[in-house]
């Protein structure tokens, strides 16, 4: 917007301002080109991907190699992202708050789909509530932040048991396991735990419906951070039956989003962002679930 003088009178911008903000965006889109191209990349390469001119690209590549945002490869003429970068992107995941970035995208979430919206992490006694939303829901629902939530029996929880390392997620699963092994009257087999691990790779979300809460269901997403690490878990809950679960609905839709935007965030790889398997064994497809 043109600035306006003590007059009132709009004061014309500066061509050379405006042309120094173009510069700024045309190098911007040169840094992104490159990261995209997954490797060191040739002038034309560049060029291409960019859609811009050989001889223009050439130029921009010049001052990001001054600035240390792009190197050069000496022996095959071929550009990477530099130093410099490197450095900016470890500052700025040191400065990100994964927990801060969820906890606001839960407003919004929230108000896109009228339901719960919950934030969990991974603590020393598993998947652990750490904040969560109310919705606008018929029926009243309490919540208390600092719960543990079960890997076999949540939506939360499933997600976890996905994509966490086997190491990590076994002592629970194991408990988990004997606890319901003992009232139950049949033993749940570990291909029906493998069955519900396959099913949120391949939905790239978790699902349950609760038997604690049989009126309730949920649907829970991954995070991942710069390493691909799952770091976080959201989740939307509801009244059974009051909404959408199915893939392409609204809430699944609005809840894959936020979960592949707070991951891109905090710098997840595109394969992570989209759901990675990891060596875990485990999830549940036929065993009825409390909901989150």
């Amino acid at each position: 917007m043109a600035n306006r003088t003590q007059s009132g009178k709009r004061k014309a911008r500066s061509p050379r301002s405006a042309a120094g903000n173009r510069s700024v965006v045309v190098g911007v889109h040169l840094l992104k080109t490159i990261a995209s191209l997954q490797g060191p990349a040739s002038l034309g390469e560049i060029a291409k991907a960019a859609g811009l001119s050989a001889s223009r690209t050439h130029r921009f590549l010049a001052g990001l190699i001054q600035t240390g945002l792009v190197e050069q490869n000496e022996s095959t003429g071929h550009y990477d992202l530099g130093a410099t970068i490197v450095e900016l992107g470890l500052i700025a995941l040191g400065r990100t708050d994964a927990v801060k970035l969820g906890s606001d995208a839960l407003v919004t979430l929230t108000e896109r789909t009228g339901l719960v919206s919950l934030l969990s992490t991974w603590g020393s006694n598993g998947p652990t509530l750490v904040k969560w939303e109310p919705g606008r829901l018929q029926t009243a629902v309490r919540l208390r932040e600092g719960r543990n939530l079960p890997l076999l029996t949540t939506a939360t929880g499933r997600v976890f048991l996905t994509h966490m390392p086997a190491g990590d997620t076994r002592p629970l699963l194991d408990r988990e396991l004997k606890a319901r092994n003992a009232v139950k009257e049949r033993a749940l087999p570990a291909v029906e735990v493998e069955a519900l691990r396959n099913q949120v790779l391949r939905r790239g979300i978790g699902q349950s419906s609760g038997e604690e809460n049989p009126g309730l269901t949920a649907l829970a997403a991954p995070v991942f951070d710069h390493e691909g690490r799952i770091v976080l878990v959201v989740t939307l809950l509801g009244i059974l039956g009051t909404f959408s679960t199915e893939d392409d609905g609204e809430p699944a839709r609005v809840l894959k989003m936020t979960a592949d935007r707070l991951s891109r965030r905090l710098g997840a790889p595109q394969a992570a962002s989209h759901g990675r398997p990891s060596a875990v064994s485990g999830a549940l497809e036929a065993a009825g679930a409390a909901s989150v």
